[in-house]
Protein backbone atom coordinates (compact mmCIF):
# COMPACT_ATOMS: atom_id res chain seq x y z
CA UNK A 1 0.00 0.00 0.00
CA UNK A 2 1.02 3.64 -0.33
CA UNK A 3 1.26 3.99 3.44
CA UNK A 4 3.77 1.13 3.66
CA UNK A 5 5.86 2.63 0.86
CA UNK A 6 6.15 5.92 2.75
CA UNK A 7 7.42 4.11 5.86
CA UNK A 8 10.04 2.05 4.02
CA UNK A 9 13.62 3.18 4.40
CA UNK A 10 16.01 2.66 1.53
CA UNK A 11 19.09 0.65 2.46
CA UNK A 12 22.24 2.33 1.13
CA UNK A 13 24.41 0.18 -1.12
CA UNK A 14 27.40 -1.56 0.37
CA UNK A 15 30.67 0.09 -0.49
CA UNK A 16 34.30 -0.60 0.16
CA UNK A 17 36.72 2.00 1.40
CA UNK A 18 40.15 2.06 -0.16
CA UNK A 19 42.89 4.53 0.55
CA UNK A 20 44.44 5.11 -2.87
CA UNK A 21 43.11 8.67 -3.05
CA UNK A 22 44.18 9.84 0.42
CA UNK A 23 47.86 10.28 -0.43
CA UNK A 24 49.99 10.10 -3.56
CA UNK A 25 53.34 9.87 -1.77
CA UNK A 26 55.28 6.98 -0.29
CA UNK A 27 55.24 8.60 3.15
CA UNK A 28 52.57 8.36 5.84
CA UNK A 29 49.66 10.81 5.90
CA UNK A 30 46.68 11.29 8.19
CA UNK A 31 43.28 10.41 6.79
CA UNK A 32 41.38 13.71 6.79
CA UNK A 33 38.13 14.23 8.69
CA UNK A 34 35.16 13.64 6.42
CA UNK A 35 36.94 11.15 4.16
CA UNK A 36 34.19 8.95 2.69
CA UNK A 37 31.70 10.70 5.01
CA UNK A 38 33.36 9.48 8.21
CA UNK A 39 35.42 11.10 10.96
CA UNK A 40 38.87 9.49 11.25
CA UNK A 41 40.68 10.09 14.54
CA UNK A 42 44.40 9.17 14.65
CA UNK A 43 44.14 7.02 11.49
CA UNK A 44 46.85 7.25 8.88
CA UNK A 45 47.60 5.75 5.51
CA UNK A 46 50.91 4.84 3.92
CA UNK A 47 52.23 3.39 0.68
CA UNK A 48 53.54 -0.19 0.69
CA UNK A 49 57.07 1.06 -0.06
CA UNK A 50 57.16 3.26 3.07
CA UNK A 51 58.16 0.39 5.37
CA UNK A 52 58.95 -2.40 2.98
CA UNK A 53 59.25 -5.81 4.64
CA UNK A 54 57.22 -4.78 7.70
CA UNK A 55 53.91 -6.04 9.00
CA UNK A 56 52.24 -3.02 7.42
CA UNK A 57 52.88 -4.49 4.00
CA UNK A 58 51.01 -7.66 5.01
CA UNK A 59 47.96 -5.54 5.86
CA UNK A 60 47.50 -4.46 2.25
CA UNK A 61 44.59 -6.37 0.75
CA UNK A 62 44.33 -4.47 -2.53
CA UNK A 63 46.00 -1.43 -4.01
CA UNK A 64 49.22 0.04 -2.64
CA UNK A 65 48.10 1.77 0.57
CA UNK A 66 47.34 0.53 4.07
CA UNK A 67 45.55 2.31 6.92
CA UNK A 68 47.05 2.25 10.42
CA UNK A 69 46.80 3.88 13.84
CA UNK A 70 49.48 6.55 14.29
CA UNK A 71 52.08 5.71 16.93
CA UNK A 72 50.15 2.62 18.01
CA UNK A 73 47.79 4.96 19.87
CA UNK A 74 44.04 4.35 19.96
CA UNK A 75 42.14 5.37 16.86
CA UNK A 76 38.48 5.66 15.94
CA UNK A 77 36.20 5.93 12.94
CA UNK A 78 32.87 7.61 13.63
CA UNK A 79 30.02 9.57 12.10
CA UNK A 80 27.03 11.61 13.21
CA UNK A 81 25.08 9.58 10.63
CA UNK A 82 24.52 5.95 11.59
CA UNK A 83 26.63 3.45 9.63
CA UNK A 84 27.57 -0.18 9.99
CA UNK A 85 30.67 -2.16 9.21
CA UNK A 86 30.08 -5.40 7.33
CA UNK A 87 33.69 -6.45 7.81
CA UNK A 88 37.32 -5.43 7.59
CA UNK A 89 40.72 -7.04 7.56
CA UNK A 90 43.41 -6.21 10.08
CA UNK A 91 46.94 -7.30 10.91
CA UNK A 92 49.61 -6.47 13.46
CA UNK A 93 52.78 -4.75 12.33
Amino acid sequence: SEEQEEDEVAVPPTSSIGFEDVSTTASAAKIPPGYRGLDWENVGVMHRSCWSGSGFERGIVSGDYVAFNFGGDPCSISSTTPFSVAGFQATAA
